[in-house]
């Protein structure tokens, strides 16, 4: 079928896409009817948004014609006038004396109720103060705290005296606020958040009144000013601290060389020191927790004994029943215990001993420690200004002594252990103390003694100046005991007196595996 272009009519030949004549785009059919089609649908819409465009114009021209009579009728004439007249009669009556009188008598109420509760009652006055008060608590409970704690426990080592008083007070006013501080702050915030919250009312209900301070600028600088001075007195007081206990040592230093630590008393010599003294400053010294009450003790006649479980040994003090004053201290141990070179038990007896003698002489003291871990028994004294200081090792177990005595007691004890040791009852190998014999001018005063029996536990020697002692729990026999007590009641007695001395013993056999109990005994002594 012959096509021709629709612009210029010349016949097409097939396949050409363009008019050989004028140019023209040659449409497919296809193309056409798409096109027609797209035409009507095209014109379909725009005569239907065309309608919808007029009827809304039509419906907008309705509202604005129902409108405008509305406003043009008589309804809408009396609402505007019914308005304008509210208006007027609103306008004239705040002009009026009336509600002037109305606004004056509100005004004076209102003011009179506000002086009323604040001027007339000072309440906002006197919750404000109250504020101000916890605030200033909490304030000065945390700084004397933080200033207090550098004087905790620094009376010590100073004499009796004002200066004495007055850090004990401190020290003790250290330990009050450091226990009252945490609830005292609590009750006071508490307090202070409650009349905080009450200021807050006030400030509602009479905004001139003036707002209440938080008072953290103050409280932050008296906080960093205690920090600081607890931070500057505390080295300057460890110093004072340290500065009286040289001066104590240096005191006791010179006491000790003008005159002796020990005393005279009525079975001797004795140490001027009760038990609970010496416990007090060798628990400052040796940094210890131990107290009389820990104690296991034993009351006789002649000697209360106190017995303390120490952590690798053990200390013994005896005392004067009747003076209450110190007689011989001891540190006895298993030699298991001690380690090999036993330094940590024999500086613990030396520090402890130095308490009362500050003048020790370690070095003896040490030497004959040496002896005696080298040899399987031993024993040997030191003595200087009434004090004897002994070593003595027994079997597996090593003592320690510090004892209050006179020179010829501590020569007798160790003379007495001679003999002992020669006739193969005792089984000490060593002694460097000679024995000296006393004598007396006067016939009515006994010089010597013997000892004639005893309770059931005591074993008399053959010599009768010797004992030991059976262990009545576990069977365990001691070593010949000293007879220190019976030397003091020689002088006191004539010859052929009786008397029954008392003692306690602890059984030494703990040192093998056996029991530690204590038990009390007597000897029967005559004198001669």
């Amino acid at each position: 079928m012959s096509k021709f272009c629709i612009k210029c009519g010349k016949e097409l030949s097939d396949g050409i896409k363009f008019c050989t004549n004028c140019g023209t785009k040659i449409e497919t059919q296809d193309s056409i009817i798409q096109k027609t089609q797209n035409q009507q649908q095209s014109n379909l819409l725009n005569e239907q948004t065309q309608n919808l465009k007029d009827e809304t114009i039509k419906a907008a021209k309705n509202v604005v014609n129902k409108s405008q009579e509305f406003l043009q009728s008589e309804q809408m004439q009396n609402v505007k006038n019914s308005v304008v007249e509210k208006a007027k009669q609103t306008q004239e009556y705040l002009k009026s004396d009336e509600f002037k009188a109305v606004k004056n008598e509100t005004v004076n109420k209102t003011q009179n109720a506000v002086k009323r509760f604040f001027d007339n009652n000072d309440d906002y006055v006197k919750a404000e103060k109250k504020r101000k008060s916890c605030i200033y608590t909490i304030i000065t409970f945390i700084a004397t705290t933080l200033i207090l704690i550098p004087f905790y426990d620094k009376a010590f080592w100073f004499d009796d005296g004002v200066l004495k008083l007055i850090l004990n007070i401190l020290s003790v006013l250290s330990v009050i606020t450091k226990v009252l501080v945490l609830p005292v702050c609590i009750i006071a915030f508490i307090k202070y958040d409650s009349i905080n919250k009450e200021l807050i009312r006030y400030n509602t209900i009479n905004p001139n009144l003036p707002k209440p301070k938080n008072n953290i600028k103050t409280a932050v600088i008296v906080l960093v000013l205690s920090i600081v001075a607890c931070l500057i007195l505390n080295p300057i007081m460890e110093d004072v601290d340290t500065s009286a206990y040289l001066a104590q040592k240096d005191s006791t230093s010179d006491s000790t060389q003008s005159s002796s630590p020990v005393e005279k008393c009525g079975t001797g010599l004795q140490f001027k020191y009760t038990v609970k003294e010496y416990i007090e400053k060798y628990n400052k010294k040796t940094n210890s927790k131990i107290s009389v009450n820990d104690a296991d003790i034993s009351e006789l006649s002649l000697t209360n004994s106190y017995t303390w479980e120490l952590k690798n040994n053990n200390l013994y003090i005896s005392e004067d029943s009747e003076t209450n004053k110190i007689k011989e201290i001891r540190f006895f141990a298993a030699t298991k215990d001690i380690g090999n070179d036993g330094r940590g038990f024999l500086d613990n007896a030396i520090n402890a001993f130095s308490i009362i003698d500050n003048g020790i002489d370690k070095d003896k003291i040490k030497d004959m420690f040496d002896e005696a871990l080298s040899e399987d028994n031993y024993k040997n004294n030191y003595y200087k200004n009434g004090i004897n200081y002994v070593v003595d090792k027994i079997g597996m177990s090593i003592d320690i002594s510090m004892l209050a005595e006179t020179e010829d007691m501590a020569i007798d004890d160790m003379a007495i252990d001679d003999t002992i040791s020669e006739s193969g009852i005792n089984q000490s190998s060593k002694s460097k103390s000679s024995n000296t014999s006393k004598s007396t001018s006067s016939s009515n005063v006994a010089t010597d003694f013997e000892i004639i029996g005893g309770s059931s536990s005591v074993d008399v020697s053959s010599s009768g100046k010797s004992y030991s002692i059976t262990c009545p729990y576990c069977g365990y026999s001691s070593n010949s005991l000293s007879t220190q007590d019976i030397q003091s009641e020689i002088s006191k007695h004539k010859p052929g007196d009786e008397k029954n001395i008392g003692g306690s013993f602890m059984c030494a056999s703990q040192f093998q595996g056996g029991c530690r109990e204590v038990s009390d005994y007597y000897v029967t002594v005559k004198f001669k």
